[in-house]
């Protein structure tokens, strides 16, 4: 059946036993089937946008024509690409100041920690940290500060490099 699904469906459910209908008897192409079957449901019925584009796109010139449907049918409205826009994400940029000793003193840990973590096969250096990162962080400045009387952010921040450090050292000579 090319045509008529819903109108025999709608003839069973009101008990409607026999009906006349149009029969084709020569041989179609499956390209000519499409057109007449898209031919009916233009005049009534409601097609699926993407199924009746496929289908009217397996049809050469004439049977296009004859299917009564035009491209403009197919016409899709410009997409809106905004919901696409990556923006910046929101970061703080957190400066530590270091006394040329400090600083030495940090690199040092930086660097013991970048081997350990070589050697544990992890990977050290990380340039961007979630929120909840920087809340740990300096909520364990913070605590590092109370717990050795320091004032300095940058001498905090050595302490914690250091104790980092040590904790590491402990786990990588713990046996496994």
């Amino acid at each position: 059946m090319l045509s008529g699904n819903h109108r025999v469906l709608a003839a069973i459910a009101a008990g409607i036993e026999e009906s006349e209908v149009l029969e084709i008897t020569t041989a179609l192409s499956e390209p000519q089937l499409v057109a007449i079957q898209l031919s009916h449901n233009a005049i009534i019925g409601k097609d699926d946008p993407s199924i009746l584009k496929e289908l009217w796109g397996l049809l050469d010139f004439d049977l296009k024509e004859y299917s009564g449907l035009t491209d403009d049918l197919f016409k899709v409205d410009d997409l809106d690409v905004s919901v696409l826009k990556v923006e910046q994400p929101l970061y703080h940029k957190l400066v530590i100041s270091f006394l040329p000793a400090d600083q030495a003193a940090f690199d040092g840990y930086l660097t013991a920690l970048a081997k350990a973590a070589e050697s544990k096969k992890i990977q050290a250096v990380r340039h961007v940290a979630d929120g909840a990162d920087f809340d740990l962080f300096f909520d364990t400045l913070i605590a590092t500060k109370e717990k050795y009387a320091v004032h300095n952010s940058a001498v905090a921040l050595r302490l914690i490099a250091g104790l980092a450090a040590e904790q590491l050292a402990e786990t990588a000579a713990a046996p496994r």
